[in-house]
């Protein structure tokens, strides 16, 4: 576990796993079963054809952002940059909400990869799919992040839509704009859940640009926030 916490998601293979605790990858296998069983780890496998995706390893993340950071806490952290632990921790937060949403009874089943394209920096987080339907790339933001990656994946998998999920208010403006400017036919949304840091006023910013989505947010006390993101998500999948 200490293991996992110290990588990125795509850094670590069953294979480095077993040559660091010096066992089996059968045994690495049977254990990281295990982990999912008990929903402390989950994994999202390679967006690719059945061949290259029975080549390709499959990405671990922690089941919520406070195991991995606990578990960095009790065991010292590495050597990752704190902006890019950040980010990690914010990346993991979203997968985490993908499996609670696939795997609600409320919810229709999709699946969940990761990107496979050869160019790395132009990846995005998350692929997501359900059975026959047009996929829709989600790219996790923290930070000073661009466009480039989601912009680049909805041509690359000629994708009717993408998501970008954010935690500051900073560059909304930028990525409203810089969207138009690469795709100016396509409709943007902005979802904001009731946040106390501007980003209602950044939007309105861009309004000329911004179509007004069903979802609006709901009050912080609201007894199951979790329905926030399933209603967030169903505009784009049930759509």
């Amino acid at each position: 576990m200490k293991f996992l916490a110290e990588k990125y998601p795509g850094d670590i293979s069953q294979n480095a796993l077993a040559n660091k605790i010096k066992t089996s990858a059968g045994s690495v296998n049977t254990i990281m079963d295990l982990l999912e069983k008990t929903h402390l780890i989950f994994h999202t496998e390679p967006y690719a054809g059945a061949n290259a995706r029975a080549k390709k390893s499959w990405q671990y993340y922690f089941a919520t952002p406070s195991i991995m950071h606990a578990i960095n806490l009790k065991f010292g952290f590495s050597s990752i940059k704190l902006s890019e632990y950040e980010g990690i921790l914010l990346e993991t937060l979203v997968g985490s909400n993908l499996v609670n949403l696939k795997n609600s009874e409320r919810f229709f089943d999709f699946g969940i990869f990761y990107d496979t394209y050869k160019v790395k920096k132009q990846r995005v987080d998350f692929i997501i799919k359900k059975d026959f339907d047009e996929v829709i790339p989600i790219e996790v933001g923290h930070g000073n992040k661009g466009t480039s990656q989601i912009n680049d994946a909805i041509r690359r998998y000629k994708a009717p839509h993408g998501i970008v999920i954010s935690d500051t208010t900073k560059t909304i403006e930028k990525v409203v704009t810089d969207f138009k400017k690469v795709l100016p036919n396509a409709n943007i949304y902005v979802y904001d859940n009731n946040s106390t840091d501007g980003t209602d006023e950044i939007a309105k910013k861009a309004q000329k640009f911004v179509k007004e989505g069903n979802f609006v947010g709901m009050p912080k006390n609201y007894t199951n926030r979790n329905e926030i993101r399933w209603y967030a998500l169903n505009e784009f999948l049930g759509s």
